[in-house]
């Protein structure tokens, strides 16, 4: 395949570069900003805080057409180079593709069909036959595309970088097949391997309950991760997931907080927030019933903002707990405008998706960021859950615990608010020292790879 310069685009770092006696790293990452992928928001920390401590640090990415929605609020103003290109992603096109043949030819939905959709989350109208035609040839490039869709990356991942050298490649994952990009390069010029975890793989794929497609994708991982020389996690149930997988050393990196922002003016009347998307099993019917509880109960309201991409869910759920009067909701908006709800918020709903126990969301940062606490919702066994109790950084209840949820409700209407000093040890400056103190302990030994 000739690529040409053209479909390389590469932006060259602000004044005060590193020099080429500082120990080089290539952070491999699909998003980026301006995209609004919470994972995008990692990789921007590192390729912010790594050169001020000592790293000359290139950024290997996407072009931002390939990781929609975009903010144009979110831009990278670091020292580190950006390298976009472009990829072949079919099941992209066939995505789009798919979205058009569900709104044209126009056709009537049925209501019960649309009731069953909100049901489950799910915004579609009723297929068309182009539509199940588009989802079949979806379903096909699925079994090529290995071991996700942005695996046509590749070929223009190792043809912008080729003939660079570095000494250590640091792919940051999902999505997965940002790894086996990064293996390769690393190979090609006898770099350190780093993966860096934000989610888990292989136990993502078994949620499908495909065991064929479990155990392709655990021989791939298990493949990368006996080549690595560093593994990261950025939660402590997946280190330990992790660290019987390989003879690398696993550190513990959480997501970090930028400069954190004066907290906002509380406003007048109790008010909740959550943002994001309501899939993966992620419910507000728990919040919507304590909340009805309170009112009916105690004679008192708390609001609740919502934006994200399932309003119309969030509006049913709010309707069948009789509180649609107290929940306001917005659709798809931009970060920006959506940590502005938090602002406006006495604290932020979080929710754990079953089968993601061991993850802290993202927007945990963000919210935490802003000067609010966290009320999480989750299994008892769930990150999400335990974070905020174990580090005093606000209240976690499973969804069955109805009378744990009216009690901190009716705490948050009476204005109580836990100290949120614990804040400070997961400052982005603070993670980043000890990522870059753990990459600068693997640059003595060889790179792991080259004797598997």
């Amino acid at each position: 395949m000739l690529i040409t310069y053209a479909m390389v685009k590469r932006q060259r770092p602000r004044a005060g570069r590193a020099t080429s006696c500082m120990p080089s790293l290539l952070l491999v990452t699909a998003a980026f900003a301006p995209s609004q992928w919470v994972g995008a928001r990692r990789p921007e920390r590192m390729a912010l805080h790594l050169p001020r401590l000592g790293w000359q640090v290139t950024v290997l990415t996407l072009r931002p057409a390939y990781v929609l929605p975009l903010d144009p609020n979110l831009r990278y103003s670091g020292a580190a180079e950006l390298v976009h290109t472009h990829a072949v992603m079919p099941r992209l096109a066939a995505r789009k593709l798919r979205d058009l043949s569900q709104i044209w030819p126009p056709k009537r939905p049925q209501p019960t069909v649309v009731a069953q959709g909100l049901a489950a989350g799910d915004r579609s109208l009723p297929q068309t036959r182009l539509a199940r035609w588009v989802g079949q040839l979806d379903h096909a490039v699925q079994q090529v595309e290995f071991p996700d869709e942005h695996i046509g990356w590749a070929p223009f991942a190792y043809a912008a970088m080729r003939g660079r050298r570095f000494d250590v490649v640091l792919a940051t994952i999902p999505p997965f097949s940002t790894a086996v990009v990064a293996q390769r390069l690393a190979r090609h010029c006898h770099a350190k391997l780093v993966i860096d975890y934000r989610d888990s793989w292989t136990e993502v794929v078994a949620l499908a309950g495909d065991d064929a497609a479990t155990q392709r994708h655990r021989h791939a991982e298990d493949k990368l991760l006996g080549q690595a020389d560093l593994v990261v996690g950025v939660t402590p149930t997946l280190v330990d997931r992790l660290q019987p997988r390989t003879h690398a050393p696993v550190t513990f990196i959480p997501n970090a907080i930028d400069d954190p922002l004066p907290a906002a003016p509380l406003p007048d009347h109790p008010r909740i927030a959550y943002i994001g998307s309501l899939a993966y099993g992620r419910d507000l019917q728990p919040i919507f019933r304590a909340m009805a509880t309170l009112r009916q109960d105690h004679g008192t309201t708390v609001r609740c903002s919502y934006a994200g991409p399932h309003a119309a869910l969030a509006i049913a759920q709010a309707t069948e707990a009789s509180v649609a009067d107290l929940v306001d909701v917005q659709g798809q908006i931009t970060l920006q405008s959506a940590l502005q709800l938090v602002d406006g918020a006495h604290a932020a709903v979080v929710i754990s998706s079953p089968g993601y126990e061991y993850a802290w969301p993202g927007k945990i940062f963000e919210i935490l960021g802003r000067g609010r606490p966290l009320l999480a919702i989750g299994s008892a066994d769930s990150e999400v859950m335990r974070m905020p109790r174990q580090f005093g950084l606000g209240w976690g209840h499973t969804p069955a615990d109805h009378q744990g949820l009216v009690a901190t409700l009716r705490a948050i209407a009476a204005g109580q608010s836990p100290d949120l000093a614990a804040i400070a040890q997961f400052s982005a400056a603070a993670t980043m020292r000890d990522l870059a103190a753990a990459l600068q302990q693997i640059l003595a030994a060889p790179p792991r790879h080259l004797h598997s």
